[in-house]
């Protein structure tokens, strides 16, 4: 007698490959359902981390403005809630292309630019260029830094005493005592993924005031006397910025 050879039959394989293509189907909704959870999420906390970097960012370089013998040193342009600012500061550059080296004085600026597809919202863009030139408040390369920026407001306050804050700063004024920045970033939405059970966040203002304890003058001379090592410290040149001293912090600017 015949045995039958021990095997599966075609409607046995139909009905695992049912149950295998069910089960595979279900840990795909699974695994996108927590993918665009985590989208959400970091969509959300984006802003959360973005605004205080872009701010830090621009202390760093305010509190190394570089003031000394130079007649354009610093500039802050009043354009509404898209203000612009240009300096000179002593915070290294990045490397340059062809030679691969830093250079100790850096042209920056901050700037804004209006994104065509939706009105409203606003690039963020960092201008740097390696050393000084004639003209240290234009030039250089531009990086973009956040795309959805909605507004940059930057407050001045000078060294004369019971000042109010200005809302720009000439370039021929010298450095400023203190700096105050409001800046305003938006998640960044994805079109046709609004869920009205989960709306999205709405934009979020981020504020610093940046103290520079310099005065707008030249470098003073030291002399050193006889049997005595170095007066005083250095006179001049090294950064001439710094987050700390400078006196008691600025008044807060009126009406925010």
């Amino acid at each position: 007698m015949r045995r039958r050879r021990a095997g599966f039959t075609l409607l046995e394989m139909i009905i695992t490959l049912a149950i295998l293509a069910m089960v595979m189907g279900m840990l795909g909704g699974i695994l996108l359902s927590v993918i665009d959870t985590h989208k959400r999420i970091e969509r959300k906390i984006k802003p959360n981390k973005i605004g205080p970097s872009i701010l830090a960012l621009m202390a760093r370089d305010i509190q190394g403005l570089y003031a000394y013998d130079v007649e354009l040193c610093f500039v802050g342009v009043d354009e509404g809630e898209q203000d612009e600012l240009h300096f000179v500061t002593t915070r290294a550059s990045a490397p340059q292309a062809e030679t691969g080296t830093r250079t100790l004085v850096t042209e920056v600026g901050y700037a804004l630019q209006e994104r065509g597809e939706e009105a409203g919202f606003f690039t963020l863009f960092r201008r740097e260029s390696p050393g000084m030139d004639d003209d240290p408040l234009t030039g250089g390369t531009f990086t973009p830094l956040y795309p959805n920026v909605t507004a940059l407001d930057v407050k001045y306050l000078s060294h004369d005493e019971n000042a109010d804050w200005q809302d720009a700063w000439p370039a021929d004024a010298g450095p400023p005592a203190a700096v105050w920045i409001y800046l305003t970033v938006a998640p960044e939405y994805e079109r046709g993924s609004g869920d009205p059970n989960d709306p999205e966040p709405g934009p979020k203002t981020y504020t610093t005031v940046v103290t520079i304890p310099i005065q707008p003058a030249t470098p003073i001379e030291f002399e050193e006397e006889e049997g005595e090592g170095e007066s005083g410290g250095e006179s001049g040149g090294g950064e001439s910025g710094g987050g700390e001293g400078g006196g008691a912090p600025p008044p807060p600017p009126p009406g925010g």
